[in-house]
């Protein structure tokens, strides 16, 4: 079966941004001069180097963190309902990096709320994505492209916009991400109706 990965943050979701955000909201009030709006850099202790590891992940085993956690763009369920609805022989897997012990909150606050009914069989925690056994491999940090085997997408972010890593295929959005997988699989591309 063809098997698409598709990360969770950062290309299903909008973890970065509102990470940055809720961080200045906690502790940079006063230093608008040092303030992040959008992510510059994958890893968020570059990001806020003057914050403890403790103090910016704290957010991660917070629910009301996770409640304010939304979809990556106006896409990013059509992406996964179309991929797992309409091209039933093509195998959906959301893969995280998620820490074990932030999981709990984040399923139950962000990733059941945003995909109702996504099986979780079909959900894999890991940092070693390059193990995973697919034929596409969607991620928007380029490290968890560097090794897999699989076709490469990288999902476009400001944070990623130096990448040096060899991937097959850049995208900006999951309409452009969903276009790709249904042209390398298909043939042709997905008509959204409006």
């Amino acid at each position: 079966m063809f098997t698409v990965a598709i990360d969770f943050d950062g290309v299903l979701n909008n973890l970065p941004e509102v990470w940055c955000k809720y961080l200045n909201d906690m502790y940079y009030t006063n230093h608008k001069s040092e303030q992040v709006d959008v992510p510059r850099n994958y890893n968020m202790s570059l990001n806020f180097p003057k914050l403890s590891h403790e103090g910016i992940n704290w957010p991660l085993h917070r629910d009301d963190f996770w409640e304010k956690v939304g979809y990556k763009d106006s896409a990013s369920k059509k992406l996964i309902d179309v991929l797992r609805f309409e091209f039933p022989f093509i195998n959906v897997i959301i893969v995280t990096a998620t820490d074990p012990e932030h999981w709990t909150s984040k399923y139950e606050h962000c990733f059941k709320r945003l995909f109702p009914g996504f099986p979780k069989k079909n959900i894999i925690l890991t940092s070693r994505k390059d193990l995973i056994k697919c034929n596409v491999l969607v991620d928007d940090n380029p490290e968890y492209l560097r090794a897999s085997s699989a076709y490469k997408i990288l999902m476009s972010a400001p944070y990623n916009v130096d990448n040096t890593v060899d991937v097959d295929s850049v995208c900006s959005n999951c309409e452009a991400v969903l276009n790709t997988i249904l042209q390398l699989r298909l043939g042709k591309s997905y008509t959204y109706s409006k």
